[in-house]
């Protein structure tokens, strides 16, 4: 709110200011989207509607106690890594599906090329624990 009461006193701030109007009320529809729900932006953006021959995924079941004292399947696990990531990418049918081959590719092979990147540098750690070895 700041940004917008300060361009209203000082409308110099910018080139090209835009005149601010109120918000308007927007009726709410039976799909959601950017608008009346911004947590959906990303999905309504860049993946399409499932087609309807599709079954849903089915939600795993609900934890009871602490996670902590639970084991999980692997496919459940976050990716350790930004290659692993980038595998996982790669080997994705429903990315291949949504995104395309080339946008899959190209990503991932970003993503590894940053792992192979960071591989080359030695961190503050390892320099402050091998050296104490030494």
């Amino acid at each position: 709110m700041f940004v917008v009461d300060h361009l209203r006193k000082r409308p110099e701030a910018t080139l090209d200011t835009p005149a601010l109007e109120p918000p308007v009320e927007q009726e709410r529809s039976e799909s959601a989207t950017p608008v009346t729900e911004p947590f959906n932006l990303e999905t309504d953006l860049f993946a399409p509607e499932p087609s309807p021959d599709e079954a849903p995924a089915e939600p795993e079941a609900p934890v009871v106690g602490s996670a902590y004292d639970k084991k999980f399947p692997k496919r459940l696990a976050f990716p350790a890594t930004l290659w692993e990531a980038a595998q996982r990418l790669k080997s994705s049918k429903v990315a291949r599906e949504w995104f395309g081959d080339d946008f899959v590719e190209h990503y991932a092979a970003s993503r590894e090329w940053e792992e192979r990147e960071f591989r080359k540098h030695i961190t503050d750690w390892e320099m402050e624990r091998y050296f104490e070895i030494i």
